[in-house]
């Protein structure tokens, strides 16, 4: 399989060496010069920059897009989740191999259930803020641009040097949640990876999969779980002007689960364990 990988960061590089191991063809696509293990071949381009586009290879089988804001301004989250899937839609619009399969890197924001409910691929999105009106906005660019697309809604992706809330916990910097109990999603990096490369093996893919671990935890069951594993101890109480995260949702891995893939890391427990002297 010929596969490039948009936006190649935390997730990307990590699936680009999975893929590579197995024997596909892999690009992977930045844009600034980079180095990355195994026989990954390395782009230099900019999707706002088409001159600089000439470097995608032709006929490729997928195309997996990873990018991510460079900040949390609204500007910056366009261009990373709309812009940059219709400047590769002008790419391929005029190619022979106009609809590889495109998988998205979307996001669980584009959920605003708040008050503890389930969700999956089927429940309403209506985003509470305006990172996920905008990660709904490129799932829409997708769907209507490719015919073959998936937008795999993440939660929140942790992994080696991405361990906050441990931290947290071990610098005694973490705070209660205002209620119990207060629902988290997460995936581990290499579960995120996982996913994509298990959906580039399936023959068909459904157009949106929620890619979360199999325990959307209650978030002082897991501060308290690291903390009797760190010998550390949590807050008494809630802070004065502890702010809702945007959250507080249970996010179904069902669908994921009947597709097949079987996960690393089942659950923050399996996740944390190994990173917890990081």
């Amino acid at each position: 399989m010929r596969v490039l990988i948009v936006g190649c960061g935390y997730v990307g590089r990590f699936l680009a060496v999975e893929l590579s191991s197995d024997g596909d063809t892999v690009f992977a696509l930045r844009r600034t010069p980079f180095d990355i293990e195994g026989n990954v071949t390395t782009l230099q381009g900019d999707l706002f920059d088409p001159a600089s586009l000439g470097v995608i290879p032709k006929k490729l089988d997928a195309v997996v897009y990873t990018v991510s804001a460079d900040s949390s301004s609204v500007g910056s989250y366009r261009k990373a989740y709309v812009q940059g899937i219709l400047a590769l839609r002008r790419i391929f619009s005029s190619r022979e191999d106009s609809s590889p399969r495109f998988l998205f890197a979307s996001s669980t924001s584009v959920y605003g259930q708040s008050t503890g409910e389930w969700v999956d691929e089927k429940s309403a999105t209506n985003p509470e803020s305006f990172r996920g009106e905008i990660v709904l906005e490129g799932e829409a660019a997708v769907k209507s641009s490719f015919d073959h697309a998936c937008s795999v809604r993440f939660g929140g992706i942790y992994g080696p040097g991405r361990t906050r809330l441990p931290r947290s916990v071990q610098e005694k910097t973490f705070k209660l949640p205002p209620i119990r109990p207060y629902f988290t999603n997460r995936i581990h990096q290499s579960d995120a990876a996982g996913v994509l490369r298990h959906l580039l093996r399936l023959k068909s893919v459904p157009t949106k999969v929620v890619a979360v671990d199999n325990d959307p935890a209650d978030l002082f069951d897991v501060a308290e779980w690291v903390s009797r594993r760190v010998d550390s101890s949590l807050p008494a109480e809630v802070e004065a002007g502890w702010k809702r995260a945007l959250g507080h949702k249970r996010c179904s891995n069902r669908l994921l689960r009947q597709l097949g893939y079987r996960f690393h890391f089942p659950t923050f427990r399996e996740g944390y364990e190994p990173l917890l002297g990081d």
